[in-house]
């Protein structure tokens, strides 16, 4: 893979703001769904659905069952004891059981060497779907706030927002994240980490507003797709 279609940046607790864009492409604007590559990093993990389901319709389903399960972590004493099950749990919902294969070699996961803080990227093709949701689960792995890590395969990586927000192509990515930075294509009114817990309706609330950015920025969504060779109007 040369280019990225699209790149999900960090989100936090604020993931279902990705997946209301997510689900606004899916639904108001053609591209090529089977050849379009992601980077994800973090909680920008939850965009893969945008490759992996065709129908919005599905899309909505998934994100309405992923909000539920994030809003569990707000009746814990100590939610963070939770992070790292109710995470899979969220990961393992998504994925379609031939995620690894649908996706190839389509997704770049992006990480933080610890303790260098350098960037590395987890590219190429994964075995199993057990080994990417591994990876995506490492790139969110916050220390201190997951009480359990993720898995021995990645013992000196932690969270790619340490290192990086986004990918860095701004000319060759549709950009989601949830801050302003400057190259951007859809962002959310809120700073680089949130870990705010909330309830189901809140956690909706932001898939909608997701859902409305997107809409605003149809147009430069549009014309980054057909830049990169990708839109299908």
């Amino acid at each position: 893979m040369t280019d990225t279609t699209f790149s999900f940046g960090t989100a936090g607790s604020h993931a279902p703001f990705h997946l209301g864009v997510s689900y606004y492409i899916a639904k108001h604007i053609p591209f090529d769904f089977t050849h379009s590559s992601m980077y994800v990093v973090s909680g920008g993990a939850v965009g893969l659905l945008l490759l992996l389901y065709s129908n919005p319709e599905e899309i909505l389903a998934k994100s309405e069952g992923v909000c539920r399960i994030m809003s569990q972590l707000k009746h814990y004493r100590n939610p963070f004891s939770q992070m790292t099950r109710l995470c899979r749990e969220a990961l393992d919902y998504l994925l379609p059981l031939n995620a690894h294969i649908v996706l190839g070699n389509r997704v770049q996961v992006g990480m933080t060497h610890w303790p260098s803080f350098k960037r590395h990227t987890v590219r190429g093709t994964f075995e199993t779907r057990a080994k990417l949701i591994e990876a995506l689960l490492v790139s969110a792995y916050i220390p201190g706030f997951f009480l359990s890590f993720p898995h021995p395969d990645y013992p000196n990586f932690v969270d790619g927002g340490f290192s990086h927000s986004y990918c860095k192509r701004p000319e060759l990515s549709v950009v989601v994240t949830v801050a302003k930075y400057c190259h951007s294509d859809v962002w959310s009114d809120g700073g680089m980490f949130h870990l705010n817990l909330m309830n189901y309706q809140e956690y909706m609330g932001l898939f909608w507003k997701g859902v409305e950015m997107a809409g605003k920025k149809h147009d430069v969504i549009v014309e980054k797709l057909r830049r990169g060779g990708m839109y299908r109007g």
